[in-house]
């Protein structure tokens, strides 16, 4: 009997095995991704719609506790806002500083 092609199917085999293995983690780890991602994009869109709430809602209609915490979450917002702008646009000046910055 020859052993050594026995072997070689078996590892043959093995290798097969393995790539089957690897194939499907890499397919687990893509769909969990965009499981991730999913997610993420559904706690973005409900944390907006609950800012446009805050934002847009009629201050007429509330009583003054209720206009005070709007008012506040207004605030709080905005400042959340400018500073996601701020930062994201940190790196870079509009060509202010390059073209003297400074004043007039």
């Amino acid at each position: 009997m020859d052993y050594s092609l026995i072997e070689k199917f078996l590892s043959n085999k093995e290798k097969v095995r393995e790539d089957r293995w690897q194939e499907n983690k890499m397919m687990h780890e893509r769909r969990l991704a965009l499981e991730e991602r999913k997610i993420a994009n559904e706690e973005d869109k409900t944390l907006w719609e609950k800012e446009q709430k805050i934002m847009f809602c009629d201050l007429k209609k509330l009583d003054p506790s209720q206009k005070t915490y709007v008012i506040a979450m207004r605030a709080q917002i905005a400042a959340q806002k400018m500073a996601a702008f701020s930062s994201a646009f940190a790196g870079s000046s509009g060509g202010h500083e390059a073209s003297g910055g400074g004043e007039i």
